[in-house]
């Protein structure tokens, strides 16, 4: 695993097991078909997660087992992806695999929502899938 930079270091907002890692869209890793491009999705019996816009090869391997606080790599910077600036796309599911919006545990450490489940804006026209972190500043 990389060495990380603390200030871009992503943390797991539950217990469970790293069952996805790498890119979403094998075919596009930049614009708007690229999704959150490199993530790790982290299934949990609480919570399913993912992470998406980070440094590839910054995790830890699929099938590790990960608890709150672990690492789970870093935000890419550059970033990647449907992206306008380096932050951490966090999205969560219920125990039925449906999308919810997200419980409001910051995956980084002096992080703010930059994005909202559910917002519109310029960078998001439809209604936003997940909050998007930034590191307070």
């Amino acid at each position: 695993m990389a060495c990380h930079d603390p200030a871009r270091v992503v943390h797991a907002v539950t217990d469970g097991e790293i069952t996805k890692v790498g890119w979403q869209n094998q075919k596009a890793h930049r614009g708007k078909k690229a999704g959150a491009w490199y993530r790790v999705v982290v299934s949990g019996k609480e919570k399913p997660t993912l992470d998406g816009h980070m440094t590839p090869g910054s995790n830890p391997p699929k099938g590790t087992v990960v608890h709150v606080g672990d690492v789970l790599g870093t935000m890419a910077s550059p970033t990647n992806g449907h992206a306008t600036g380096m932050h951490d796309h966090h999205m969560e599911w219920d125990s039925k695999g449906k999308l919810i919006k997200p419980s409001g545990d910051s995956p980084l450490t002096n992080g703010v929502r930059s994005c909202i489940y559910g917002e519109t804006g310029p960078s998001h026209p439809k209604p936003h899938c997940g909050d998007d972190w930034v590191i307070k500043k």
